[in-house]
């Protein structure tokens, strides 16, 4: 017998001002299985097992656009998730109702954070021939759990990035890109002389994007870009070995 209980939960709020377009969304998850085992029978006690799996998980974002002028608006995204997962085995005696722990090795908790900054300028003059965009993003992972080595820190993601973008006629528009990015784990030391090993910069995202319109009708579009993505925390460290899974994180 596995009863299951399960809580959904969304709200979301706006506000427009004069300038300003704000919204805010919050979605919460709850799950409880309960998994509660055959009795065993013996010439004293009829015990039982009851093993708890308890899950929240929590998702929050602020959305922010600013218009500053005419060409120009920035927007700002923040963005916040909690994913938490428990596991209890209580054993219970099924005549007097008595509970303890079961084997409390196997007790468990998991809990991942995940932080989110993003901030983007744009220009746009229809009446120009040049437009850019900037911006810049941040991350910052962390998570607790028995399968997961305690010494090892969270993860941290700071990018800078930027686009132009050119017309030089009405059929042309030419938008080269670069990012730039520091990972907490991954990537190349610089600056070793100052920072030691500690500041490490990931290999840079170049991109180009090219559009020509040859008519109203057909118009041809070219693209070339690089890219480099880091592992997760789950990726690097989650263990979850059981009679139907053999998962192993590489870190």
């Amino acid at each position: 017998m596995k009863p299951k209980e399960k809580l959904f939960g969304d709200i979301s709020l706006f506000f427009n001002g004069k300038n300003s377009n704000h919204r805010f969304s919050s979605a919460l998850f709850q799950e409880k299985l309960t998994d509660r085992s055959d009795a065993e029978y013996s010439l004293a006690n009829v015990t039982g097992y009851n093993s708890i799996y308890s899950t929240l998980r929590a998702d929050n974002s602020l959305h922010s656009v600013f218009k500053i002028n005419r060409f120009s608006r920035f927007e700002l995204q923040n963005a916040f998730n909690y994913y938490g997962r428990s596991k209890h085995t209580i054993k219970r005696n099924l005549v007097t109702g008595s509970e303890v722990p079961y084997r409390p090795e196997d007790q468990d908790t998991t809990m991942f954070t995940l932080f989110n900054s993003r901030g983007v300028y744009n220009y746009r003059n229809p009446a120009g021939k040049v437009g850019w965009t900037a911006g810049y993003d941040f991350a910052r992972e962390t998570a607790v759990g028995k399968r997961i080595p305690s010494e090892l820190p969270g993860i941290n993601d700071i990018a800078a990035f930027g686009s132009l973008e050119y017309s030089p006629n009405g059929e042309w528009q030419i938008r080269p890109s670069l990012r730039l990015l520091n990972n907490s784990r991954f990537g190349q030391p610089i600056l070793t002389y100052i920072f030691g090993s500690r500041f490490k910069m990931a290999p840079l995202i170049p991109s180009l994007q090219v559009k020509c319109k040859f008519s109203e009708h057909v118009s041809f579009r070219g693209s070339y870009a690089k890219g480099f993505r880091a592992p997760s925390l789950k990726e690097l460290n989650f263990y979850f070995v059981d009679i139907n899974h053999i998962i192993h994180g590489n870190d």
